[in-house]
């Protein structure tokens, strides 16, 4: 999965070892392997398009056609053009230093492969609710959110494969100022392909239906690796962006719904905290009802491209922090789902009395590391006792709260930032087998998982 573009400053800086060390001896070997590197560069230019972090690379390379004329041309150079060419030799190593730096920070990665045999297609629309939009000032503004589907497909020839980021620069950019970065920062990952194929031809049958609903500023292409993957192996995936909770929400060219940061103000500085954090769990939760309504009229409807083929008496709702807690509450407001799967899932701000209820169909908890200390457990605690037999709970050693989503396409730095836990890539495949396995459990009526098997899970204990 790592990229393989780190290769290419490093044999720019290989060249100039090698050249200066033996300027006076075969330097035409030299400057035709530097050849080589400019028709590298412009085959990547032509095949990925033009990325901010080889933009010192493209620098160099005017520097050292300079400084081929120069050789070329000057046999026994003065002093001043020495000097000069010393400069530039200079910067140009400096510039292929940082371009060398720069992608190892930020590197062009690809998204692990489905472990299923399925091909998968994909494709989005956007849900016109009869809500009143919370987060907008608008008069009359009424709820929208996107979704976007992966399913088993038959694949053509001529099927193009879908981006990562499917509404391309908007959501990256989002999530540059998210960040608080600068808004090209992660323009490269809205280059990356993903395994599944735009509008592909769905395949024939029957299958169970999972929704993943993202966290707080998170995005539908956040658990793309996941969807892909239950998606090969026979399920079809709904992928919700929800409005002003995302990063971006891109309803069209142009239309679309930013973060609202009013939505959930810090902690810290808000004595009503928990008021906001209960109406933004509770969109989330509508926003997937209206979804199940929705997949209901659609799945009936011959125009739809996936018209029968939604097996709507096996439901999995999927979720992650804010995302899992309206997963929860869903499952606790809406009979039509069949089990429910929670990646640090946030049921803080869900009323106690809901609570109180229990789950009543098989559930899974992941509580990252992270998370061993939080607000949360409290909460947790109690939904726990409140379904004494539907419910396990399992904290993941080794993980952030940000394990559960693809941070590990944003950066290197990743895990010295906190974004990433001990588990490293290995957390990605864990993931999507635990999810499966539980999927394949409750959905399929497939054997029971032995979590007993994986040494990385540790059973939460409510007295721990």
């Amino acid at each position: 999965m790592p990229s393989i573009d780190i290769l290419v400053p490093l044999f720019f800086l290989l060249f100039f070892f090698g050249y200066r060390l033996f300027e006076n001896h075969r330097s035409v070997f030299f400057w035709a392997f530097f050849r080589l590197l400019i028709v590298v560069l412009l085959v990547h230019f032509a095949f990925v398009g033009y990325v901010w972090q080889w933009l010192f690379l493209y620098a160099t390379i005017a520097i050292l056609i300079v400084l081929s004329i120069k050789t070329l041309a000057i046999n026994q150079p003065t002093d001043g053009v020495s000097k000069v060419r010393k400069w530039l030799w200079g910067t140009a190593i400096t510039l292929t230093t940082l371009a060398f730096i720069l992608i190892w920070v930020f590197p062009i990665r690809s998204l692990p492969e489905p472990t299923g045999d399925l091909p998968t297609g994909t494709f989005s629309w956007v849900i016109e609710t009869d809500r009143e939009e919370a987060y907008t000032e608008a008069p009359n503004d009424l709820r929208r959110f996107k979704v976007q589907a992966w399913y088993p497909a038959t694949v053509s020839e001529t099927d193009v494969p879908a981006k990562w980021l499917i509404d391309g620069r908007q959501t990256s950019r989002g999530l540059a100022s998210d960040f608080g970065f600068p808004g090209f920062i992660f323009d490269h990952l809205a280059n990356v392909e993903a395994y599944s194929y735009v509008d592909a031809e769905p395949e024939a049958g029957s299958y169970p239906v999972a929704i993943i609903s993202h966290g707080w500023t998170g995005f539908r292409n956040l658990h793309t690796d996941l969807a892909e993957d239950l998606a090969s192996h026979g399920y079809i995936v709904f992928g919700t962006n929800h409005a002003y909770g995302s990063v971006a929400t891109v309803f069209a060219d142009g239309d679309f719904a930013p973060l609202n940061d009013n939505a959930l103000p810090p902690r810290e500085t808000t004595p009503d905290f928990l008021t906001y954090a209960n109406t933004l769990v509770g969109t989330f939760s509508a926003d997937i009802i209206d979804l199940l309504d929705a997949l209901e009229t659609l799945n009936s409807d011959p125009q739809w491209a996936l018209a029968g083929r939604l097996d709507l008496d096996n439901i999995a709702v999927i979720g992650h922090s804010t995302g899992g807690g309206a997963g929860v509450l869903s499952a606790l407001e809406d009979a039509r789902i069949s089990s429910v799967v929670g990646l640090d899932a946030w049921v803080e701000p869900i009323a106690l009395d809901r609570l109180n209820q229990g789950l009543d169909v098989p559930s899974v908890l992941f509580r990252s590391e992270a998370w061993e200390i939080s607000f949360n457990n409290e909460y947790l605690y109690q939904l726990m006792a409140a379904t004494p037999s539907d419910l396990d709970v399992f904290q993941i050693t080794g993980t952030t709260h940000y394990d559960f989503g693809m941070v590990y396409m944003f950066s290197t730095l990743a895990p010295l930032i906190g974004l990433q836990g001990e588990l490293g890539l290995d957390m990605p495949a864990l993931q999507n087998e635990l999810v499966r396995s539980f999927l394949d459990a409750t959905l399929k009526q497939g054997s029971s998982v032995n979590y007993s098997v994986y040494p990385e899970l540790t059973p939460v204990i409510p007295d721990e």
